[in-house]
């Protein structure tokens, strides 16, 4: 009786595909940003949000940072220094739009971003994320 009791996203609206690696490339951006800020939250939110053309429209960055967790008055702003970093770190592109300079975000393959990092920042990441990481991918058959 499982079937009745699971989400099953061919049954029910409301689903988005994320990468089974999602949460510990959530866990590499934060350990990059280290104690400046936590990021995950946002790129969560962000995927959350997709769709399968890899687009999110944030005409309300105090909305999605509400969903993100962020309830100060100050919850715009908090969303915007994370969306640069997430830029910076290579996860995604933004273009202006009506509604700001981010309006418009383009989700970047994570696994390709993450393998630049690997690349570039190696050093900052702790080995035994690196080697969670390859066993993943290992075991989904990447």
């Amino acid at each position: 009786d499982a079937d009745e009791k699971v989400w099953q996203r061919k049954k029910h609206q409301g689903f988005t595909t994320i990468p089974k690696e999602l949460p510990l490339i959530m866990n590499v951006a934060d350990v990059l940003m280290g104690s400046k800020m936590d990021v995950s939250k946002v790129y969560l939110t962000l995927w959350c949000n997709v769709w399968d053309d890899g687009f999110v429209q944030v005409p309300s960055a105090e909305k999605l940072a509400f969903e993100a967790g962020y309830t100060s008055k100050k919850r715009g702003t908090e969303w915007r220094k994370r969306i640069s970093a997430l830029k910076e770190l290579g996860f995604i592109e933004t273009k202006p739009g009506s509604s700001g300079d981010d309006e418009y975000v383009l989700l970047l393959n994570p696994l390709e971003a993450l393998e630049r990092l690997i690349g570039t920042r190696r050093d900052e990441i702790p080995e035994a994320l690196i080697n969670a990481l390859r066993e993943k991918s290992i075991a989904i058959g990447k």
